[in-house]
């Protein structure tokens, strides 16, 4: 199983969600190995890294940049037996998981948006993960994410599946159940950009 990811490690997010899912098909005995452009030196006991270096900035290009190289390396070392699961705008896998809303959901498209180069990249990216010619499956996480993606992108549908455990806890903890006494509060989410 190859696993396709930018950032590899335990940070939280996208990331922890595709380092968690690792663990959890080594322990069920499935050989990993993770195509990403850096790694966390943290325990990864049965999990192979491949790093593929840093693909810098814009976010916009970088996708591109990155998809570019994971692509010259699949094709690099063939195996007919991998299976390639992407959580990345990449076009070479069988899976995807999708961690986000898709580009532009529900916005009203100016006239700049038609001819932006970015716009365009991330739309023709977007596309080309949900679409391309090996895509068998497509992962939200999340119930309302498979909902979005249903109606931005019709034909996708029948190719849509559930969260993937263990990457998506199946059980609340303590702290995200909502509180025996309503006017104390219940959960508080903090939504904003990552920074170090």
């Amino acid at each position: 199983m190859i696993q396709i990811v930018r950032k590899f490690g335990p940070f939280g997010g996208m990331e922890e969600y595709v380092y968690k899912l690792s663990h959890g098909l080594v322990q069920q005995g499935v050989h990993v190995l993770v195509l990403c452009e850096e790694a966390s030196r943290k325990a990864q006991t049965g999990i192979r890294t491949v790093e593929m270096g840093i693909t810098g900035k814009p976010d916009w290009i970088s996708h591109f940049r990155f998809s570019k190289k994971v692509r010259q390396w699949l094709v690099e070392n063939p195996d007919k037996d991998r299976i390639v699961h992407s959580h990345e705008r990449q076009s070479c896998h069988h899976l995807t998981t999708l961690h986000t809303t898709p580009f532009n959901f529900e916005r009203r498209k100016t006239f700049l948006h038609k001819f932006s180069p970015r716009h365009i990249l991330y739309e023709k990216l977007e596309r080309r993960e949900l679409f391309g010619e090996r895509v068998s499956f497509i992962v939200p996480v999340s119930g309302n994410l498979a909902q979005m993606i249903a109606k931005k992108h019709p034909k996708a549908s029948a190719v849509l599946h559930r969260s993937i455990y263990p990457g998506v806890d199946l059980k609340l903890s303590n702290s995200c159940k909502r509180k025996a006494i309503p006017d104390k509060g219940g959960i508080i989410g903090f939504i904003g950009k990552e920074w170090k």
